[in-house]
């Protein structure tokens, strides 16, 4: 399956991982290129995840149509960037199954974090 993982925080980092040793094809998703480079030449993440290296098998890039096509997008971002994902894979023709690993409410509104996807796709979401 392919697998893209929105989010290259820790959590992003160890499901990305936990994905590829199950045999899954898996791509790591971040908007910020100095954090690709790093974690593309280093293999880690030295500020959070300090000598976890990260298989040269899983993709690394800021790149976001890489969720066209994945069977599982797994939303791995801070709380308050699930609603700007959750529109960013509204405009994706098929981003797969959504599967939400972010925890919190929205700020201002108190809304569930799978509400607020749910208002922006209209594919099956999982918590």
């Amino acid at each position: 399956m392919k697998v893209t993982v929105l989010g290259s925080g820790g959590w992003g980092i160890a499901l990305a991982m936990s994905v590829n040793n199950n045999g899954h094809n898996v791509t790591l998703w971040s908007p910020f290129e100095k954090e690709v480079f790093e974690l593309s030449t280093y293999r880690e993440s030295k500020k959070l995840l300090k000598g976890v290296k990260i298989p040269e098998n899983i993709g690394i890039t800021t790149d976001f149509n890489v969720v066209e096509g994945s069977d599982i997008t797994i939303i791995a971002t801070p709380s308050i960037a699930v609603r700007e994902m959750a529109k960013k894979l509204g405009g994706v023709k098929n981003p797969g199954v959504i599967v939400n690993v972010a925890k919190g409410l929205e700020k201002g509104t108190l809304k569930r974090l799978s509400t607020i996807i749910a208002e922006e796709v209209s594919v099956p979401i999982v918590v």
